[in-house]
């Protein structure tokens, strides 16, 4: 039988990214850092799988660790990876802060872009 396990309190991660989110939101001007396996690389609106977690897009984060999870992971395959860093002005831009919102609607926004298939699911029954 499995256990579940009721989470009352973020990691010290999660809670460095909640309490830095409207710091960050607030500048003008924000780092961001994108993490993958090419030396070079121009971000170009429209690119990527549509089925990502926010679906086509360049994904970054305001966390260099992150970036080098990232850079270095299983996208990589092992191979060598690379940390972006960005200087973004968001003057004039809308954006999203799903800090903002409870889980539901993050999981909802990654079931949306992900196109689950349930036909295709694995049905797995407790005996």
């Amino acid at each position: 039988m499995s256990k579940i396990v009721h989470k009352n309190k973020p990691n010290a991660m999660e809670y460095s990214e909640i309490q830095s989110a409207p710091k960050l939101l607030s500048s003008q001007t924000i780092t961001i850092y994108h993490g993958n396996k090419d030396e070079n690389i121009v971000p170009t609106y429209g690119l990527g799988s549509k089925d990502n977690d926010y679906g086509k897009g360049f994904y970054t984060t305001p966390s260099v660790e992150l970036a080098k999870e990232w850079a270095w992971g299983t996208y990589t395959s092992g191979n060598k990876g690379y940390v972006h860093t960005f200087e973004l002005n968001t003057k004039g831009l809308s954006i999203l802060n799903l800090m903002e919102f409870d889980s539901i609607h993050w999981i909802a926004e990654l079931v949306y872009n992900r196109k689950l298939n349930v036909q295709d699911r694995e049905v797995v029954e407790e005996h």
